[in-house]
């Protein structure tokens, strides 16, 4: 079973921990944060309840370039601490929310104070070995022999590693990992009473300002919700609790595109045996129909249809290019802008709508080359004075070109032995009885030599 970094839902657990520190007397919600941390600006008068509900107006440590500088390496607590000791109070404590991560990493190291043995052992002895979570523990470096995942993210069209944030500066706040299993059975067990009594659950579920204690109260598809989020490099979680449906939702991610909205309003239709619609996945075949050069003649800039590293992409004339989301077979969305494309392959069109406004193209008809012809051009290119070398082969009829380490691509013919790769205006000039290819983009030539082999 995978196993994930969840963040802020790490927040619950902590939360859960000082509550029952509450239930056996050890400390109040009007216990003064003084107690144990004076040199905090306010410490006299904040309380832990204000703490668990973000109301203690203690900025939060995890802002601005200092946090993102020291966030790689293992910190010492007093190194945190310290930080937050230096920051000034966002506002007087009680006057409103605002959600810091200090409150938490404070109250992580108060169940420590209090109980005279680590956050991470109290974790265990109070939550997890109590429940039977065999997967939930306190993170620290990311192992694959233990079924711990990476974080991923989508930038410039690519899914690119995260580097970690070390588990020593996210503490009590965020540093957990666990499974969607266990925690549906710790939201389940929190609500069916097996590790607090129905008043800490009550004062828990009150919600001042929108912020619960170490929950918030949110809806999801009309019906109320109790739970928290997460967020840490590329990881995405939820976690959700209906008490009127009994129903628990965890999601993991470690590399997220779609709204968690969208997932969550699936899993509850599915869990009313409501039909849930999958994500469009496009074959090859239909990413090569698509594919191609599209005018219109009274739209300013053409648009070119490309597939890249398993998606489909737009590109005007002059502009950068952009993803679209399928939405069906031959429909596709680009989100941020709200703006849809409908291919017809048949008809080699594709219509173009925004702000209620359609727009026809068409793709002219392609040159297809028989394939023999085309196999006088494939091999492997060298130029010296080029840091890739760039592979010719034939692929379902089409020409295609791949520089090392890099996607392949298809060619567009354009006249006998030239061809294009339109979106990046990419030109190649093959001259088979030489074994040589000219390349030519943004207005550079370089000369590539076929390899004899």
């Amino acid at each position: 079973m995978l196993k994930y970094r969840v963040g802020s839902i790490s927040k619950v657990f902590t939360g859960v921990m000082i509550m029952q520190l509450i239930e056996d007397g050890k400390i109040t919600l009007d216990t003064k944060l003084a107690k144990f941390f004076p040199k905090v600006p306010n410490a006299e008068i904040i309380t832990i309840g204000q703490m668990l509900n973000h109301h203690s107006g203690i900025k939060t440590f995890t802002s601005g370039s200092a946090f993102k500088k020291l966030s790689r390496s293992t910190q010492a607590a007093e190194t945190i601490i310290g930080m937050i000791e230096g920051h000034d109070s966002a506002f007087a404590p009680g006057l409103k929310g605002d959600y810091s991560n200090s409150n938490f990493y404070l109250l992580g190291h108060i169940i420590e104070q209090v109980t005279g043995h680590s956050y991470q052992d109290n974790l265990s002895s109070r939550i997890t070995d109590k429940l039977g979570l065999q997967n939930t523990y306190y993170g620290g470096k990311i192992t694959r022999e233990n079924n711990e995942v990476s974080s991923y993210s989508w930038r410039k069209d690519k899914w690119r590693k995260e580097t970690e944030t070390n588990t020593s500066v996210l503490f009590s706040a965020g540093a957990i990992v666990s499974t969607t299993a266990d925690l549906n059975r710790f939201i389940y067990a929190l609500f069916e009473e097996e590790l607090l009594t129905k008043d800490s659950i009550s004062s828990m579920l009150e919600i001042e300002d929108g912020f619960g204690k170490a929950i918030f109260r949110k809806k999801i598809a009309g019906v109320e919700s109790f739970g928290h989020n997460g967020k840490i490099d590329g990881f995405h979680s939820k976690l959700s609790y209906l008490p009127s449906a009994g129903i628990g939702i965890a999601i993991l991610s470690n590399g997220l595109q779609t709204n968690r909205k969208d997932i969550v309003a699936a899993l509850l239709s599915a869990s009313r045996g409501k039909l849930v619609k999958l994500p469009v996945i496009l074959t090859e075949s239909q990413f090569m129909a698509f594919s191609g050069h599209y005018q219109n003649p009274d739209f300013p800039r053409d648009i070119t249809i490309f597939e890249k590293n398993g998606t489909l992409m737009v590109q005007a004339t002059g502009k950068k290019a952009f993803s679209l989301t399928p939405t069906s077979e031959n429909r596709f969305k680009y989100v941020s802008a709200n703006i849809f494309f409908q291919f017809d392959s048949e008809k080699n069109q594709m219509i173009f709508s925004q702000k209620g406004r359609d727009i026809l193209f068409t793709k002219p008809l392609l040159v297809i080359l028989p394939e023999e012809q085309l196999k006088t051009f494939i091999g492997h290119y060298q130029a010296p004075s080029f840091s890739r070398d760039i592979t010719v082969f034939v692929k379902n009829g089409i020409l295609m070109a791949q520089a090392t380490g890099q996607s392949a691509f298809p060619l567009t013919f354009t006249s006998e032995s030239r061809f294009s790769y339109v979106p990046e205006n990419i030109v190649f000039q093959f001259d088979s009885a030489k074994k040589q290819m000219l390349f030519s983009q943004k207005g550079r030539d370089t000369l590539f030599t076929l390899l004899q082999i």
